[in-house]
């Protein structure tokens, strides 16, 4: 039996204090909508930077 891979594994996160990529070298500020790996905001959740976003943010940021 095969197992299905999700298309986007990618969640979005609402970020909580602003960072810096490390791959992009993009800054990131307080209250942008990001969407990464778990594995890449398993640092950031445990740093305080980034959170899951909840839907409000998602289309707060989407409207703005």
């Amino acid at each position: 039996m095969v197992s299905q891979k999700p298309k986007n594994p990618r969640k979005k996160y609402s970020v909580l204090e602003a960072y810096q990529c490390p791959n992009r070298k993009v800054w990131y500020a307080k209250g942008d909508v990001v969407e990464l790996l778990s594995c890449e905001a398993d640092f950031l959740i445990l740093g305080g930077k980034v959170a899951l976003a909840t839907k409000k943010a998602i289309k707060q940021k989407g409207e703005a």
